[in-house]
């Protein structure tokens, strides 16, 4: 065990040198339309998680819950690195009443629209009108683009079958919606 991440700090060290530009503090050096960047001698890729919900499980269904996510987290081989990442962000107020809210039509339906409307607010309100994002990147050493494209479609898949058993659905984010 100590042998495989000693390997593994080593193959992690990249040789740093002074920026000449701005560009040069990003430490990607191709990105892949699939959404793998590779930086240096590594590839990496991220995922969207939906949310797990604890709050009406109970307590025996909750720490089944945790020990299938501990389990997800300790899958990975010794030569993987894993980041998880929450994003809190604040809602926009606008684009819920744009996209989200029934606008209403002068007709028998509003009363319903207005209900729905009045419930998706108070969630809202409810959660202090912050959005949390959930991400899972996950780091590889290969040897080429290849060779990570097919590690990444296995992990995809057992990535998304361990998180549906939890409830949850898991994404893979292309480059535009990784940028």
């Amino acid at each position: 065990m100590i042998k495989s991440y000693t390997k593994l700090l080593k193959l992690n060290k990249d040789k740093r040198s002074v920026p000449k530009s701005f560009q040069d503090t990003i430490p990607i050096a191709t990105i892949y339309e699939d959404g793998i960047f590779k930086c240096g001698n590594k590839y990496t890729k991220t995922y969207r998680f939906s949310d797990i919900n604890f709050s009406i499980a109970s307590s025996e269904d909750t720490e089944s819950m945790l020990l299938k996510y501990s389990d997800i987290l300790n899958s990975f081989d010794s030569s993987v690195m894993a980041k998880i990442t929450v994003n809190n962000r604040k809602v926009d107020l606008h684009h819920l009443e744009n996209e989200v809210l029934f606008p209403l039509k002068n007709d028998y339906l509003d009363a319903v629209r207005k209900e729905y409307n009045s419930l998706v607010l108070s969630k809202e309100k409810e959660s202090d009108e912050i959005r949390q994002d959930k991400y899972i990147t996950i780091t590889i050493f290969k040897n080429n683009i290849l060779e990570a494209r097919n590690y990444f479609k296995r992990i995809t898949l057992e990535l998304s079958q361990r998180f549906s058993s939890l409830g949850s659905k898991i994404t893979e984010l292309n480059a535009n919606e990784r940028l």
